[in-house]
């Protein structure tokens, strides 16, 4: 779910390239 992965990170929680590579697919369809 992208809206707790934002939330994850405005915790200060580290993502993984292969997650940021994720959002970033998913926010290029959105």
């Amino acid at each position: 779910d992208l809206d707790r992965i934002a939330h994850w990170v405005g915790q200060g929680a580290t993502i993984s390239d292969r997650v940021a590579a994720l959002i970033k697919e998913v926010n290029k369809a959105a």
